[in-house]
């Protein structure tokens, strides 16, 4: 986009989404509920695709921990967004009805958003912690996802937030594209949130295209590997 254009519409992309963004949220659910453990994934699109939710599910199974699973999911949104969604008093207790009580473990799945937005390490930072700070008041253990690696040299959003996203990128990133580690490293080991580390599964975008559907979301296969790695590490 030329220096020139982004300048006269600079007042427009700082407007655009600084409003504190919620909505309600979208829930599945595999299991029974009973007295074992109440998981809830929580996050952006991924918690929302069928397939995480039932290769998780399937990989508790495996391991024999009985136990009811929700998946939570806001798509499009960044940690913070997320983070406000949750804080909702409708979305609250839509999550512990499905569960049918306070979760026992929370495996927050964001970042996506916050590197493909560029809004900052310091913002996916705090908007992770503020999560982390909403459920370990009543979830015994609150696990996240690294940051996973998608496809960030082409940005496939409409032409505005398009142009929002390079200002965000020059201005919080450097004019970087591939951010993922640095956003990564924004989490220190003194958390008090078990990683579950992305790189470990899948390490990286590039020479990996082929697990992607869309650059942004993993195959249905994937995602279902995905659930299962996730639940060999809860």
């Amino acid at each position: 986009m030329p220096t020139r254009l982004l300048v006269l519409i600079l007042p427009i992309l700082l407007l655009v989404g600084c409003a504190e963004k919620t909505t309600l949220a979208k829930i599945a659910c595999e299991g029974a509920a009973n007295d074992g453990a109440r998981i809830l994934v929580v996050g952006d699109s991924w918690p929302g695709h069928l397939a995480l939710l039932q290769g998780l599910q399937a990989g508790l199974d495996q391991r024999r921990r009985v136990s009811r699973t929700c998946a939570v999911s806001f798509p499009g949104f960044t940690a913070n967004e997320v983070g406000a969604s949750v804080r909702d008093p409708a979305n609250a207790a839509a999550m512990v009805h499905a569960l049918g009580a306070a979760p026992t473990e929370v495996v927050l799945v964001v970042g996506v958003n916050d590197t493909i937005q560029h809004g900052g390490p310091k913002a996916y930072k705090a908007g992770l912690q503020a999560l982390r700070d909403e459920f370990r008041l009543t979830a015994a253990k609150v696990f996240y996802l690294t940051v996973p690696r998608v496809e960030l040299e082409k940005d496939r959003s409409p032409p505005l937030q398009a142009a929002k996203h390079l200002f965000q990128r020059i201005v919080h990133d450097g004019g970087n594209q591939e951010v993922a580690d640095r956003y990564e490293r924004s989490i220190d080991d003194k958390s008090d949130m078990v990683p579950i580390r992305y790189a470990a599964f899948l390490p990286s975008y590039k020479g990996h295209e082929q697990s992607f559907v869309d650059g942004r979301h993993l195959t249905p296969a994937e995602f279902n590997r995905l659930g299962l790695y996730i639940a060999s590490r809860l």
